[in-house]
């Protein structure tokens, strides 16, 4: 999806009620995420950084299956508040890497859009282009492009991709 056509999107689902023309009102940026936040009309924009909510958790999960529990439970908490409160949101959701290394779906978020509530992940470049200084062990496998893939492969069919400026 065009900048242009994400941006009349946002500002139209601010307004009023709005059905998506593909898919639901679900995105993923790519771009940084000060020009995302400068294109959120104020009245509608709420975010949610994963990487806080995590630091919340009443325990540190010990497995993989156990974070990728205690996380989709945070999430879906969290979603559920924001369903109460009245009138258009559009949720900025940033910390994807966590989504990405804990393999969480989506369904939480998928559940909660609607014509009143849009859901935009934000995977910034500086997230996906990390180069290290010095070269790692060869035992360390590093994939930095994971957290847009993975949610490139959530979104396929069900949301758009907007390729924001960076």
């Amino acid at each position: 999806m065009r900048l242009g056509q994400f941006t009349e999107i946002v500002q139209h689902f601010a307004e009023r009620p709005l059905s998506a023309l593909e898919g639901r009102h679900i995105y993923l940026w790519e771009g940084e995420v000060a020009s995302l936040q400068a294109l959120m009309p104020a009245s509608a924009y709420r975010s949610l950084d994963l990487h806080e909510l995590a630091a919340g958790l009443p325990r540190a999960a010990r497995a993989q299956d156990e974070a990728r529990r205690l996380l989709r439970r945070a999430i879906q908490g969290h979603l559920e508040d924001e369903r109460t409160i009245e009138g258009q949101h559009i949720l900025v959701v940033t910390g994807c890497d966590l989504l990405s290394r804990y393999q969480v779906p989506l369904a939480p978020f998928l559940e909660a859009v609607s014509e009143r509530f849009m859901v935009v992940f934000a995977v910034p470049p500086g997230e996906t282009n990390f180069a290290p200084i010095t070269p790692l062990p060869s035992y360390v496998h590093m994939m930095p492009a994971a957290p847009r893939d993975y949610m490139r492969a959530q979104l396929e069919g069900i949301g758009s991709v907007v390729a924001g400026e960076t």
